[in-house]
C-alpha cells in the first residue's frame, strides 16, 4: 500500500499542475471573456474586474510555477493551490446555495453556468492538494515513470472537467 502512495501523490500534484496551467493559460488568452463573465456574475465587482481577474490569473500562474520548481517551492505552490481552490469552491457553493447564475470560464474562453459538477470537481482538487501536501514527493530520477504519471494526470483532468458531459452521455440520473 505504501508503495502506491508516492505515485498517487505525484498524480495528484501533476493533476493540479495541469489544472492550474490550463486555467491560467485559458484565462490569459481569453481575458476579455473572463472579464465579461466576472462582471456579469458579480455585478458589485464590475469596477474591479480587471485587477481581480488579473490577480486570479497571476495566482494560478504563480502557484503552477512553484509546483514546477519542485523541492520546498512545490510545497508552497500546493499550499497556494489549496487556498485558491478553497476560495473558488466557497464561491461556487455560496452561489449554488443562493441559486445565483455565475458563469464559469474556469479553463478558457468558453463559459457555462456553474453547477454541482463544478463543486464536485473543485472538492476533488482540494482533496488532491491535501493528499499531495501530506505525502512525500517521488525521487526525480525516473523520467519514464513521471511521463506515465503525467499522462494519467492529464486523463484525470479531462475527466474531471467533463463530469457533466460524462453523466449526460451515460444517462446517469443525478
Amino acid at each position: 500500500m505504501n508503495d502506491l502512495m508516492g505515485p498517487v501523490a505525484e498524480i495528484a500534484r501533476l493533476w493540479l499542475l495541469v489544472a492550474l496551467l490550463v486555467a491560467a493559460w485559458g484565462k490569459s488568452f481569453h481575458f476579455g471573456q473572463f472579464r465579461r463573465d466576472l462582471a456579469k456574475s458579480f455585478p458589485g465587482l464590475r469596477p474591479y474586474v480587471v485587477p481581480v481577474g488579473a490577480a486570479i490569473i497571476v495566482a494560478e500562474w504563480g502557484s503552477a510555477a512553484l509546483v514546477v520548481l519542485g523541492g520546498p517551492f512545490a510545497r508552497y505552490g500546493l499550499i497556494a493551490t489549496l487556498a485558491l481552490f478553497i476560495v473558488f469552491t466557497t464561491v461556487i457553493a455560496v452561489s449554488l446555495a443562493q441559486d445565483r447564475t455565475v458563469l464559469c470560464s474556469c479553463f478558457g474562453g468558453s463559459s457555462h453556468r456553474i453547477s454541482a459538477y463544478d463543486l464536485v470537481r473543485n472538492l476533488l482538487f482540494i482533496g488532491a492538494a491535501g493528499f499531495a501536501l501530506g505525502t512525500p514527493s517521488l525521487p526525480a530520477d525516473d523520467v519514464f515513470l513521471r511521463v506515465m504519471l503525467a499522462g494519467v494526470a492529464v486523463i484525470f483532468f479531462l475527466i474531471s472537467t467533463a463530469l457533466q458531459d460524462i453523466v449526460a452521455v451515460l444517462r446517469i440520473k443525478v
